[in-house]
């Protein structure tokens, strides 16, 4: 009984380790997978972020007490199949637990596993009377939230450099009005799920 107590509480604990994270694996699984405004749907989970981490930890924590106890008791009546002794095994809740702590460092390593596109540099902007535009962005929650936006953005012709920051909250381009305006750029970052306005001088 014992045990597929504790088996609940490491499921949430994984549970509560995606959710947390989830915010920030929704724009590279959006990269990746090529879907388009799935990843903002996520943002509004940032806020909870921290209560996650630490629910997460609690019943991490919880769950290795309680798979140490029962050892220590080692009186119940038990499952012994194959399959019920791996699920109740250490190596199991340490891989989980692994898992977890993975899918919660997630925001921290996101950058690294994708990677902003080539803009073209073919041409000297300054040569060509190039326009620079901000806009503020609302939605973005990591470094990957901010590379998901120069991807999309990498894909307009005539963009010279994008540069997204989610702690900024913006996104400066310096493209070529001749090949699209700035209204193509912001229904590009805004496709991405992401709200873009012009920023204003």
């Amino acid at each position: 009984m014992a045990m597929k107590h504790q088996n609940k509480f490491l499921g949430a604990g994984v549970l509560a380790a995606l959710s947390a994270s989830l915010c920030c694996i929704a724009p590279v699984a959006a990269i990746i997978i090529g879907t388009g405004n799935v990843a903002a749907n996520f943002s509004w989970m940032e806020p909870a972020r921290p209560y996650l981490a630490g629910a997460t930890l609690l019943i991490l924590g919880y769950t290795w007490y309680q798979h140490f106890k029962t050892l220590k008791e080692a009186d119940c009546e038990c499952d012994t199949s194959w399959s019920a002794r791996l699920i109740h095994s250490k190596k199991f809740l340490a891989s989980l637990t692994i898992i977890s702590l993975l899918l919660l460092a997630f925001p921290s390593y996101a950058s690294l596993l994708i990677h902003s596109p080539e803009t073209d540099q073919s041409i000297d902007p300054k040569n060509l009377n190039a326009s620079t535009i901000e806009f503020n962005v609302k939605g973005m929650t990591c470094d990957a939230c901010a590379t998901h936006v120069e991807v999309e953005l990498g894909k307009l012709s005539g963009i010279f450099n994008a540069d997204a920051s989610y702690k900024d909250g913006n996104a400066i381009i310096t493209y070529d009005p001749k090949l699209t305006t700035a209204s193509d750029i912001q229904d590009a970052i805004n496709n991405t799920g992401y709200q873009a306005t012009e920023t204003v001088e």
